[in-house]
């Protein structure tokens, strides 16, 4: 009971110091542009609590990606690629691959139909300047199996990186990541946290070297993609070499796999150049 009386007794004390404490800061008398600059300072702290309340909203909110069918997804593509090649146009000599692409990268039965497969990679064949490199990076982004964009030139010259102190800078260790899936951010490429790779103008590379060794990269890339593409299909690329090149550059073993792993698709060899 006494414990009860005292605990009361305190209370008391303290809303009473409260209380006291709240009349002297009311006592306290400011400028109009003290009051001014005091007001401010609040609804800059509540302001910045508010974008913070918002952002942790955005960031952890389940994100919503649009479904397309095979023209939604076209008119995203057309977007996404005039704007960095502003006069890109659908013409006669790009529209039945820009068609087929479109349903590719929608999961459409139609590519089917038309004597393709779903579960393979693309290959874009043609001349230069006749807009492979173009779509491969306009068709990146996708639902189906985004990939992440790189030439065979630069995967050649990352072979063949050394430096004085360690081995570990190129040789294996580029051929082990081409070979492998990308890790990116999900929210930018459809939901998909692992991606792979879209490999620009095969062919175009040289024989690497690497602290001596020499490398046909490519080569062994290929064959190794072929066990990834086998779980996950994303492997996509671009050239201008024929059938028979290929077996020329890369041997019959790297030729048998292409034509396992890719729906092969070819520009005519007439094709205009688009970077006139």
């Amino acid at each position: 009971m006494e414990k009860t009386i005292n605990e009361g007794i305190h209370q008391k004390l303290g809303m009473a110091q409260s209380d006291s404490m709240f009349t002297e800061v009311d006592a306290v008398q400011l400028t109009p542009d003290e009051e001014l600059s005091a007001l401010r300072a609040y609804k800059s702290k509540k302001l910045a609590l508010q974008k913070e309340r918002a952002y942790w909203e955005k960031v952890s909110k389940p994100i919503v990606y649009p479904v397309m069918d095979a023209s939604g997804y076209g008119v995203f593509v057309l977007q996404r690629i005039r704007q960095t090649v502003p006069d890109f146009v659908i013409d006669a000599q790009n529209h039945e691959i820009f068609k087929l692409l479109c349903w590719y990268y929608t999961n459409d039965l139609e590519f089917e139909k038309a004597g393709y497969r779903l579960d393979k990679g693309i290959a874009l064949i043609g001349p230069v300047g006749c807009g492979k490199t173009t779509l491969l990076r306009g068709f990146a982004v996708n639902p189906k199996n985004p990939y992440g964009i790189v030439s065979c030139r630069k995967v050649a010259d990352d072979y063949s990186l050394t430096s004085q102190d360690k081995k570990s800078e190129g040789g294996a260790r580029v051929i082990k990541h081409y070979s492998g899936l990308l890790e990116v951010n999900p929210r930018e490429f459809w939901g998909h946290s692992m991606i792979g790779f879209g490999f620009d103008d095969l062919g175009t590379e040289s024989i690497a070297k690497h602290f001596g060794n020499e490398k046909n990269v490519m080569a062994d890339i290929i064959l190794n993609r072929n066990d990834v593409d086998q779980l996950k299909g994303k492997t996509h690329l671009t050239s201008n070499l024929s059938a028979d090149d290929v077996e020329a550059f890369y041997g019959p073993r790297v030729r048998s796999r292409l034509r396992g792993m890719f729906n092969w698709m070819t520009f005519d060899i007439s094709a205009k150049d688009r970077r006139i």
